[in-house]
């Protein structure tokens, strides 16, 4: 076992640092030294220094992020098209608008236009039942027309953040 692991495995049991320090024969600076070093690349998830570099930057990291919240319909391989972003794979892209943690890809919510006339006639129809009893809610017929369909039938996907789904603009 390493003077590492052995600070780690010691730190993990509860020890403090002075006494970790007097079994290995090192100080406490020195011992708090290494378990913070160590905390810090276990929050990365990694160790400092290892793994592949990055591809882009933090400037194309944004970029990218402006680019898809300016066209949220953008596809991935539309992104790549664009010379900035030609080399990156698709993973890359998504991986990295997805970093940013403002949006996801999610499939488009199918909304039936609207128009502002119907809304006011709907919101007054509602208004108008608003005190019904239950005896007058249950002579209401309620019908779903849903379709039944095995694929995608031509959906969309859309760039946009968790809440947003049905949202006037989104």
């Amino acid at each position: 076992m390493t003077e590492r692991n052995k600070i780690i495995f010691l730190h993990g049991k509860g020890e403090s640092f002075k006494s970790i320090g007097k079994t290995i024969g090192r100080g406490d600076k020195a011992v708090a030294l290494v378990v913070k070093k160590w905390n810090e690349q276990r929050d990365l998830g990694r160790a400092a220094g290892s793994g592949r570099k990055r591809k882009t930057s933090e400037f194309d990291d944004r970029a990218l992020v402006r680019e898809v919240k300016r066209n949220r319909f953008i596809t991935i391989e539309e992104i790549r098209q664009q010379d900035r972003f030609m080399g990156l794979s698709k993973r890359t892209i998504s991986n990295r608008i997805r970093e940013d943690g403002t949006l996801n890809s999610y499939w488009a919510a199918r909304k039936p236009f609207i128009s502002n006339n119907n809304r006011r006639k709907r919101l007054k129809w509602c208004h108008a039942r608003k005190h019904w009893t239950v005896d007058q809610w249950r002579k209401v017929l309620w019908t779903d027309e849903s379709p039944f369909v095995l694929r995608f039938n031509n959906k969309k996907r859309v760039w946009r953040m968790k809440n947003e789904r049905y949202e006037k603009n989104a």
